[in-house]
């Protein structure tokens, strides 16, 4: 059975309004993987790294497409090595937040895991995350093609009737 999952805000800065998807415990997806995430010592920095991210594109930058990894339809952070303009050690940044890229004000962050493999569809951790991720992708397409998702300056239009399957 497939559970609904309703669209919230979760933050809004000067550039870009950051909403994600509210689970039927309650909690986002978002705060479940910042919760999971900030407790393990070895990917705290991975995951402050994310944070530091998701702060500057809000407030300085727009969620300019660029700034985030293509992911098939979806998108994630951190950014490219090449992007950052910093050269990182293999393995340094292997923690990922997977988002759907609505439009340089609007981000719906999702939730990710740890990269452990080159190719995302053998990496165990990222795989379900990926998949999940360009779903909701694919069916905010679709809701924007049939004119039920609508949006304007960091802004979604009847949020509170935006539910997803997954």
């Amino acid at each position: 059975m497939k559970r609904k999952l309703k669209l919230v805000k979760l933050i809004a800065y000067h550039k870009v309004a950051y909403y994600t998807l509210l689970d039927v415990d309650g909690k986002t997806l978002t705060d479940k993987f910042f919760d999971e995430y900030k407790v393990d010592s070895e990917l705290v920095d991975k995951l402050n790294d994310i944070h530091s991210w998701l702060e500057d594109i809000g407030e300085n930058r727009s969620a300019r497409k660029n700034l985030f990894r293509k992911e098939r339809n979806a998108v994630a952070l951190p950014p490219e090595a090449h992007i950052t303009g910093h050269y990182y050690e293999p393995g340094e940044r292997t923690l990922r937040l997977y988002c759907v890229w609505v439009d340089e004000s609007i981000v719906i962050l999702l939730s990710g895991s740890e990269k452990t493999h080159n190719e995302v569809m053998k990496c165990e951790k990222c795989k379900p995350h990926f998949i999940f991720a360009n779903s909701i992708a694919y069916q905010v397409s679709k809701m924007i093609e049939e004119n039920k998702f609508k949006f304007k300056e960091k802004s979604i239009k009847n949020v509170k009737k935006i539910v997803f399957e997954a």
